[in-house]
């Protein structure tokens, strides 16, 4: 009897372990059915979405553009080929562009320039107009100061703070022949003016200046640089120093830059400053008189009014040997905006430019109609 009773019980235990895996087994299938069936729905409603989404696209683009509705949905199934195919512009959002394609004619990839990398972008919509070698790592030469100044202006916001020039911001610059402003040590030197000598002669005794000002120490400031560039989804870009002085490791690509140099446009100051010519700074305690500052892009340029329009408003120049002729600059069509950068042109001599030639060549050739 007593074994029988002892059977029973390890019965009944045996009994109540497979029901409670049976029940375990039963909850997680219909967890996983229950999951399966929302990423199903999911899709659906998402998919169902999208379609609604394109129909109404071609509705507006068929009402706004002056083109067929066939030749609307070839347009946003295939996108614009070539040029003589493109449509009127169409008043579109950048979603509509990223997902139903592009309603502004690109620019042949066949187009001649010197620059080894290069992308040109409408910058409302983000749409690519022209681009070679845009993801392609290289040296980011004094572009690299475009860096600085997005975080001297987020880091310091008291343009008329009284920065004083100290052996750290001078040392090791004319040992590198690095491009100068011409700051002496102890000159006392508004924020603002600091910031000009950064953007327009570029000058690396600047960079270090704001470096020192907004950072414990250079290298702590590059850190931030990278930071900042990785918070951007400069995700090929990395940052060594401040000024752009040739470092292997201090790599980036056009389109990295055409990210950084989109951003920087949301600076009122930066975009002041860039669209200068020159500038003189105020009296300092070792300059009474100032000192003026050229642009670099401007002085290379002999025109930035051109035939369609465009009108080239600013930019910040480079040049290094490893680097070749850089630059990063924007302009202006019936007021939209289009980002250039160009990374790698070789050939440089004292009375050839470029970099500055490149832009003017593709600058000229978007069209708007």
């Amino acid at each position: 009897m007593a074994d029988k009773n002892k059977r029973r019980q390890q019965y009944t235990v045996i009994q109540r372990i497979v029901t409670a895996l049976l029940t375990i087994s039963l909850t997680l299938l219909l967890a996983l059915g229950i999951y399966a069936f929302s990423l199903w729905f999911t899709d659906y409603t998402e998919q169902k979405r999208i379609e609604q989404e394109a129909a109404a696209s071609i509705i507006y683009a068929t009402d706004n553009s002056g083109i067929g509705r066939d030749q609307t949905q070839q347009l946003i199934r295939e996108g614009v080929q070539e040029e003589k195919d493109a449509p009127p512009i169409v008043a579109v959002d950048e979603t509509y562009v990223e997902t139903y394609g592009n309603m502004l004619p690109t620019i042949s990839e066949n187009t001649e320039i010197h620059s080894t990398c290069a992308i040109l972008l409408d910058r409302e919509s983000g749409q690519v107009l022209f681009s070679r070698g845009a993801e392609r790592s290289t040296y980011p030469a004094s572009l690299t100061k475009i860096m600085t100044a997005v975080l001297g202006l987020e880091l310091h916001r008291d343009m008329e703070s009284i920065v004083t020039i100290t052996e750290e911001m001078l040392a090791g610059l004319s040992e590198a022949n690095a491009s100068v402003v011409g700051f002496s040590l102890g000159e006392e030197v508004p924020y603002l003016d600091i910031l000009h000598g950064l953007l327009l002669p570029s000058g690396a005794d600047a960079a270090n200046a704001i470096a020192l000002t907004c950072a414990d120490s250079v290298e702590d400031f590059v850190v931030l640089m990278n930071e900042k560039a990785k918070a951007l989804g400069m995700d090929s870009t990395t940052f060594t120093n401040v000024h752009g002085l040739h470092d292997v490791k201090m790599r980036t690509t056009a389109a990295d830059m055409a990210k950084l140099f989109d951003y920087a446009l949301d600076f009122d100051t930066f975009r002041t400053i860039i669209g200068k010519k020159f500038y003189t700074t105020a009296s300092t305690n070792l300059h009474p008189d100032g000192i003026t500052f050229y642009s670099t892009m401007f002085s290379m340029m002999e025109e930035t009014e051109l035939a369609n329009h465009a009108v080239i408003m600013g930019g910040k120049t480079g040049t290094t040997t490893p680097a070749g002729q850089c630059l990063a600059s924007y302009c202006v069509i019936d007021e939209r905006e289009f980002i250039l950068v160009t990374l790698g042109a070789f050939g440089y001599s004292g009375d050839q430019h470029f970099n500055a030639e490149d832009a003017v060549t593709l600058y000229s050739l978007i069209k708007l109609q």
